[in-house]
């Protein structure tokens, strides 16, 4: 459904808030999310996420308080996650995300529900 809802899209002069026509594009041909049309007409993007919530013993947990874009420290507030790929299983997008924040802890991790 994506490829009509692009070409829709392109066709009329909307933008995303965050994303322009070539990093849409890019993100529906990556398969990291997909478009739809809405019964009005507009323009949906689906994103699907996967998120972690990291608690200690002490049942403390990890939150993202700030991430750095183009050198500019931009606050956050978030669990850690990221998007998933069309038709990716959720257990090998939080195993992606383990080896890609938590490489130097990952054997101290305990996945569960």
């Amino acid at each position: 459904m994506s490829e009509p809802a692009l070409v829709a899209f392109a066709d009329s002069n909307r933008v995303f808030r965050r994303k322009g026509r070539a990093d849409l594009r890019k993100e529906v041909q990556l398969g990291k999310c997909n478009l739809t049309r809405a019964r009005n007409g507009e323009v949906k993007r689906i994103v699907h996420l996967v998120t972690l919530r990291v608690v200690g013993m002490d049942t403390r947990f990890l939150v993202k308080v700030a991430g750095l874009q183009k050198g500019t420290l931009l606050l956050a507030f978030e669990l850690p996650g990221l998007k998933m790929h069309m038709g990716e299983k959720a257990s090998s997008a939080i195993d992606r995300l383990i080896e890609r924040d938590f490489e130097s802890i990952q054997g101290c991790l305990t996945v569960g529900a």
